[in-house]
């Protein structure tokens, strides 16, 4: 046996005692995400994956492996996520039961999350979705109100998923399958976008504009007829009225609603920008739990396929087959995997319909990957 013959046979040997550890850890972090749910315990717990981490890493005896090392661990716990949120979404699938107790939008003293400020969009659908009574907490980014959903610090999240005329909030299809949550609820809301300043600013005075980049991407005609002035990404658009609030200065702008123009007060320079008028967009309401109730009409799921002909056909027409309207489909790439994708789907239809259960297992065996990621009451309106 030569020496590269030699040394593929013990890296088959160590591969193959790697994949039988692999194995055996894959079903006890699952019995510890199991055991987590039952007792309401959060699944994430971010010190103990540093933890672990370096913990692991300082095992490292050679110096320049160390950072690979902690990558390993890191892609390890990463893949022990995913495979935790498919068998919990399996877990709940099965136990789904008709929910006929009250509405859980009208229980009382519910603890809400959202990204932004007082005056963003995104408050502003959590207080139409659920009113004014309920406490309310606000995070600076998308995966804060994950995070803290996940820590028990609020019942539900409220964030945005699309826009009409600039599509998927991509950030958030991403962050719905890393943590496992599921869609309660959705509500469309009419977004109508004004450039902010302070009193006494003109838009001639303007050299920067600051909003959310779905903002100055929605409002994208008016900004590109305007000479002179940078449009700067920000946080969110409330947050933005804020800095320029703030900042006091006529020659910085903001993109966003009167309400927060109100709130921080600033001045409408120009109202409407946006570029189009009809522009809605839809937010989704996440909980930890999947809440199924009678007048639920409409499902969300993830999954994968294998990279060959005929692979997606195939899983997608069960929905025809079944004569179920799918409403939306979004395409995201697998990280670290190219040209690989996980597939969100929207259809009409409720858990416990045979038709529905029966297109749900046919998708979960025919997919390397899936997850139920919300049961809910659609929205008859612009969102539909």
């Amino acid at each position: 046996m030569s020496d590269i013959e030699a040394y593929r046979k013990s890296i088959d040997d160590i591969d193959k005692r790697i994949i039988e550890l692999f194995e055996e850890r894959m079903e006890v972090v699952t019995k510890i995400a199991i055991y987590k749910k039952e007792n309401n315990l959060p699944i994430y717990n971010g010190s103990r994956e540093a933890e672990v981490i370096e913990k692991n890493a300082a095992l490292v005896e050679n110096e320049a492996m160390k950072p690979f090392a902690r990558e390993f661990i890191l892609s390890m716990m990463d893949i022990s996520k995913e495979y935790q949120s498919m068998e919990l979404s399996k877990r709940d699938l099965n136990k789904a039961s008709i929910n006929e107790e009250k509405p859980f939008y009208e229980e009382e003293n519910l603890r809400l999350g959202y990204q932004g400020v007082k005056g963003a969009y995104s408050e502003e659908a959590m207080l139409e979705f659920f009113g004014g009574k309920h406490r309310t907490s606000s995070y600076d980014k998308f995966e804060d109100v994950f995070k803290a959903l996940a820590k028990d610090e609020i019942d539900f999240g409220v964030l945005p998923i699309e826009n009409s005329s600039t599509g998927a909030v991509k950030e958030v299809y991403d962050l719905l399958r890393k943590y496992g949550f599921y869609i309660v609820a959705e509500k469309c809301l009419k977004i109508e976008h004004h450039l902010l300043g302070v009193n006494g600013a003109r838009e001639e005075d303007l050299r920067e504009i600051y909003s959310h980049t779905q903002g100055i991407e929605q409002c994208s005609v008016y900004l590109n007829d305007l000479k002179g002035i940078r449009a700067i990404p920000y946080l969110n658009t409330a947050i933005s009225a804020e800095h320029v609030s703030k900042s006091g200065s006529k020659e910085k702008g903001a993109i966003a609603s009167k309400r927060a123009a109100d709130i921080f007060n600033l001045a409408v320079i120009k109202e409407g920008i946006s570029n189009e008028k009809d522009n809605y967009t839809r937010f989704i309401i996440v909980g930890k739990e999947i809440i199924n109730r009678k007048e639920n009409d409409k499902i969300s799921i993830v999954f994968t396929v294998e990279n060959k002909a005929g692979a997606l056909f195939n899983a997608l027409r069960w929905f025809s087959v079944n004569k179920l309207n799918m409403t939306k489909i979004e395409s995201r790439p697998i990280a670290k995997e190219p040209w690989k994708y996980f597939f969100y789907i929207d259809f009409e239809g409720n858990i416990k319909d045979v038709v529905v259960k029966d297109l749900l297992e046919v998708c979960e065996k025919n997919s390397s990957y899936f997850k139920l990621l919300g049961v809910y009451r659609r929205e008859v309106d612009t969102c539909n």
